[in-house]
């Protein structure tokens, strides 16, 4: 019988470790991604606020929510939105960098921004990052004379409607340059000509056809 009682409770220990372990390693994930989550959002906020006000215009923690926030990989759509945030500045009103809480036993994932150069996400348990400032590098800007009239920004609605391109589609702005002039731009709510824009993967095929016509205008040299 105590031979018995023995083999059931060491087979009920052995089912329940796995159990135990995967709750534990479950626990892990869910702060694994949090610690993402916070990051991600510290460096998005960091970057599209004060490389806009670099150049001369705004961007509001609401339109990054919207823009840059929303619809990004699961689970951390559903994480990033309720972590609390604080944007610190330097007393010359520049982004000096932005804290985002994940974890009460943590300190808050910070992404730094130094002026002229960018935002960067400091590593998980990182403290406060020291105030490191650089000289303001001016954004380049092209020069273009605006067409003004109102029939230019026609061939461009579409790009704004999600029935032309299906559910999902997302755009912030537009603009058709030729011959040096602007014949038709339009910018969705809260963006303007001087709002700096996340091209994500897109860089590459940019830097592609940059690369592609400075070889045909004999500018580069190929390998």
């Amino acid at each position: 019988m105590r031979t018995l009682i023995l083999a059931a409770t060491t087979a009920a220990f052995a089912l329940a470790s796995p159990v135990a372990a995967q709750s534990q390693q479950e626990r892990l994930d869910a702060r694994y991604d949090r610690a993402l989550a916070a990051g991600y959002k510290a460096l998005m906020l960091c970057s599209a606020i004060a490389i806009a006000e670099r150049n001369g215009t705004t961007r509001t923690p609401e339109s990054v929510a919207q823009w840059e926030l929303a619809g990004i990989q699961v689970p951390l759509d559903r994480i990033v939105g309720e972590l609390p945030f604080e944007i610190i500045r330097h007393p010359s009103e520049q982004i000096a960098h932005v804290a985002v809480q994940w974890a009460d036993d943590m300190p808050a994932r910070f992404a730094s921004h130094i002026p002229g150069r960018g935002c960067h996400a400091e590593p998980v348990g990182a403290q406060v990052p020291s105030a490191r400032m650089a000289p303001v590098v001016p954004s380049a800007r092209g020069s273009a004379e605006f067409l003004d009239d109102d029939r230019s920004l026609k061939p461009v609605d579409a790009a704004f409607e999600s029935e032309a391109y299906g559910a999902g589609a997302r755009t912030t702005a537009v603009m058709v340059v030729r011959r040096r002039m602007i014949e038709a731009e339009r910018h969705a709510p809260g963006f303007d000509r001087n709002t700096p824009q996340r091209t994500w993967s897109v860089a590459k095929s940019i830097a592609a056809t940059l690369i592609g016509a400075a070889r045909v205008a004999e500018l580069v040299r190929g390998a």
